[in-house]
């Protein structure tokens, strides 16, 4: 099964990779810190805790807000950044992602050693998000873990000792320490902890761009898993509801490929960093539901065609009509190319629930209707759900939530 999960990946890569040759980055760096809000990160225009991120590493890249649709504790929040997809996961560390991550998307894209995708911690529970328990990628497609660093200095130390001698091209760091201080109850010491590890960014950044190897050849992402309560939920010792506390966070993206200086006005969300480092990488990621942050890009994402042409459009869906909605969902879905079109529906975990079209579809737009009910007949349990549209190698997706 592997072995067609890398053929199918190559074979994406070839036929719709994005451009992938327009872009400098070779490197992918992504840290997480665990648990910052985005009134004491990002959000606070003084950057009282944040002063290095928001004075000295944004005007280098781009900042903005991104929204987290998912649910908002450490190990869901985990995947959304590191799956491209919202996944609903026990926070307690014994289930995995059952969808893909970026780990083991570039590894089946590439052929990499599993040196090549690091994941570092100091919450022991994390150790699941090296890999998914997909069937067509998992264990043998994973990253390196190392989960029991000694507190947020510890983690980004380890991860320099790897990322400076082996040179690896994807890691993902966890910072973890603001998120437990803040469960303490200690006010002043998450706040200490956001300072420290703002410090700990700054720092890494800093060594990655006098690194011969590595400067002009590095993107770096920084955002949050979650948030915290806000005032009006209970406050910042505890998350996990879906109020703006919890669900707002901050995203900082720097790198050769990304505008200097640029303050995003564009609604992202976690979920868009893995389509953004596979347009960056030229990778395939077929169950990403995110999108592309163009709006940070130097270089537009230009889908291909299957001779390796810029298509004229893309393929993308219109906002569904209702949504969220109590019953039927109308969907408009723009087509560049004619070729054999599937139109599927899947819920939180990225299971198959409904197949909307299948068959020979030409170029212009199409409307669509989901009934809101399952291939058995069933009507779907209210929650949310992606629609997910293939054709030619393209694909493009929809959240719509069912009330």
């Amino acid at each position: 099964m592997h072995r067609i999960a890398l053929v199918l990946a190559l074979l994406l890569v070839v036929t719709s990779s994005p451009a992938a040759r327009a872009y400098e980055t070779r490197h992918v760096v992504i840290v997480v810190i665990d648990g910052g809000r985005y009134t004491e990160t990002l959000g606070d225009t003084s950057f009282a805790n944040e002063p290095r991120q928001g004075r000295l590493m944004a005007p280098l890249g781009c900042l903005g807000e991104s929204w987290n649709e998912g649910v908002t504790t450490t190990i869901s929040g985990h995947a959304a950044v590191l799956s491209g997809t919202y996944q609903a996961l026990a926070d307690d560390g014994l289930e995995r992602p059952h969808l893909p991550t970026l780990f083991e998307y570039y590894r089946a894209a590439t052929g990499a050693p599993a040196s090549q995708t690091w994941f570092f911690s100091n919450k022991l529970k994390l150790a699941v998000m090296s890999n998914s328990d997909h069937p067509d990628y998992g264990d043998s497609l994973g990253a390196q873990a190392k989960v029991d660093c000694p507190g947020d200095i510890g983690v980004v130390t380890a991860a320099q000792v790897l990322l400076f001698t082996d040179r690896p091209a994807i890691m993902a760091l966890n910072l973890a320490d603001p998120d437990v201080i803040a469960h303490s109850g200690s006010w002043l010491g998450y706040l200490r902890a956001l300072q420290v590890a703002d410090s700990l960014v700054y720092d890494l950044w800093t060594k990655i761009e006098a690194d011969t190897g590595l400067a002009g050849r590095t993107t770096l992402f920084v955002t949050n898993d979650h948030g915290r309560h806000d005032d009006a939920h209970g406050g910042f010792t505890n998350h996990g509801d879906y109020c703006t506390g919890c669900r707002l966070v901050q995203m900082l993206a720097l790198g050769p490929d990304f505008k200097s200086g640029w303050v995003s006005a564009a609604a992202m969300q976690p979920v868009d960093i893995v389509p953004t480092v596979s347009v960056l990488l030229g990778i395939a990621v077929p169950y990403a539901t995110g999108h592309v942050m163009e709006d940070l890009l130097l270089v537009p994402s230009i889908p291909l065609d299957v001779r390796g042409e810029p298509a004229p459009e893309r393929l993308r869906f219109a906002a569904p009509i209702p949504n969220p909605a109590p019953g039927a969902v109308s969907l408009s879905l723009d087509i560049p190319a004619a070729g054999d079109l599937a139109v599927d529906v899947l819920d939180a975990q990225g299971r198959r629930i409904a197949t909307l079209e299948r068959g020979s579809a030409g170029p212009g737009r199409r409307t669509i209707t989901w009934s809101g009910r399952t291939g058995t007949g069933h009507r779907a349990a209210p929650g949310a759900y992606f629609v997910r549209a293939r054709i030619a190698g393209r694909q493009a997706a929809t959240r719509v939530v069912l009330r």
